[in-house]
């Protein structure tokens, strides 16, 4: 039920049916993140070791007026449970990790921007205001 409920969520993230995701790749030398939704230039874009959530948002164009600010990373996990506002799913094989981040709390130096990994999915959604 989790999992139907996580890929329902995710569906309404992104604005499209709750097909199978297509994730980036991780081919070991072609490194590679997506970032999709409410931002200028949705896309796959190039990952560099120490990159960060907000330097993503950045290489994407940036947030249109009518992105929120609270933004979904999905992430390969390994086999995680749910844990606070984190949620995994499962996905053929394997489990993706659903971490909410707040990008205003990062700029007002509330929270920490978070570094990303090879295959992150960076999901921008529509302010509902």
């Amino acid at each position: 039920m989790k999992t139907i409920l996580a890929l329902v969520c995710l569906a309404a993230v992104i604005g499209t049916a709750a097909a199978e995701p297509s994730f980036p790749q991780d081919s070991g030398t072609n490194l590679t993140i997506l970032v999709t939704g409410d931002v200028a230039k949705s896309g796959t874009y190039a990952f560099r070791e120490g990159m960060t959530l907000t330097q993503a948002i950045a290489s994407a164009g940036g947030f249109t007026v009518f992105a929120d600010v609270r933004v979904r990373v999905l992430r390969a996990t390994g086999g995680l449970a749910e844990i606070g506002g984190r949620y995994s799913i499962q996905t053929k094989d394997e489990k993706r990790e659903f971490i909410r981040v707040n990008v205003r709390k990062i700029k007002t130096k509330e929270e920490p921007d978070i570094l990303l990994k090879a295959g992150d999915w960076i999901a921008v959604g529509r302010t509902m205001e």
